[in-house]
């Protein structure tokens, strides 16, 4: 039985669909049934009541879900016993926030592919908060996400400073005048970029008179070109998504910095398959 469909399963119970499964391990929705099928067949059980839609998990299909973890993570620990020391190889599971994933995983990859021929890299989106957790869990072996301002203890990987994004039309407006007569985007406030700005926007006493969350950094950045509003981000998204139609001006002095941090799961983070992998994100 390969460890495959065991991770398809996971990723089914996590994210309580076929459907969603198939969209984060970038497969076919028939594809995930089949790898389901086969699983069912050669355990000679069925892991799914499928009268339900979407099928959910039979009771004895959870306890071999909880099971499937514990062998992935097996499998994990087990490659990097057998690694060459300084030498990574294997299936990595790697998240990103998504605007990290633009910027540094083909760089990542690329210096893989000379540095480390023997590691395989699956990668999967997410926020800050749920990659967290999923590391946590074991359900990845790494993340890199926006660190909160107390975090202290992950290796860094990135700093990006976070600025002001203005519409042309406000190009000579003060950030007051903004305040006052734009709605201010939003990145959501509750994870990662949109807590830091949260949190700075509290301790300044500034707030928008009309204020509109989006959860997209580039469906933001469409609005403030727009002329809809304006926003505060990392500098790379404004830069990326900006062109001409955008102004852009600094948050604070000292610039606020948004820092993006490598959280490993214990399994990687005590050797050098966890050095090898930050030194790759870092170069």
């Amino acid at each position: 039985m390969l460890n495959r469909p065991l991770a398809t399963l996971v990723m089914i119970a996590r994210t309580s669909s076929f459907q969603r499964a198939a969209n984060e391990l970038n497969m076919t929705l028939s594809a995930v049934s089949m790898q389901m099928k086969t699983l069912e067949t050669s355990l000679g059980v069925a892991l799914f009541d499928r009268s339900t839609r979407p099928p959910q998990l039979t009771p004895l299909g959870r306890r071999v879900e909880l099971a499937a973890r514990d062998v992935l993570a097996a499998e994990t620990k087990m490659t990097a016993l057998v690694a060459e020391p300084g030498k990574m190889s294997g299936i990595y599971h790697i998240g990103f926030v998504p605007t990290a994933s633009v910027r540094l995983a083909p760089a990542m990859l690329l210096r893989a592919r000379a540095q480390h021929p023997d590691a395989r890299f699956e990668m999967t989106t997410g926020l800050s908060g749920d990659l967290s957790r999923r590391v946590q869990a074991g359900e990845l072996d790494a993340a890199v996400v926006t660190a909160p301002m107390s975090d202290r203890g992950h290796a860094v990987v990135a700093e990006e400073e976070i600025v002001w994004a203005l519409p042309n039309s406000h190009r000579e407006s003060s950030i007051d005048e903004c305040l006052d007569t734009l709605p201010f985007i939003q990145f959501i406030p509750a994870t990662g970029i949109g807590s830091l700005i949260d949190a700075h926007l509290t301790e300044a006493g500034q707030s928008a008179k009309e204020v509109i969350v989006i959860d997209s950094v580039e469906a933001v950045m469409e609005c403030v070109r727009a002329g809809l509003g304006f926003t505060a981000l990392p500098r790379p998204d404004v830069e990326r998504y900006g062109s001409d139609l955008v102004a852009s001006r600094s948050l604070s002095d000292p610039p606020l910095m948004r820092r993006l941090v490598l959280e490993q799961h214990v399994r990687l983070e005590a050797g050098d398959q966890g050095r090898e992998l930050a030194k790759l994100l870092k170069s």
